[in-house]
């Protein structure tokens, strides 16, 4: 249960941080 719960997690943060990135190299 945890591990799943972990994994949803990671996913979700690379998930953002990668269209955040995105985002800031389009803005630039």
């Amino acid at each position: 249960m945890f591990l799943v719960l972990y994994v949803l997690y990671i996913s979700f943060c690379t998930c953002v941080s990668l269209t955040g990135l995105l985002l800031m190299h389009q803005n630039v």
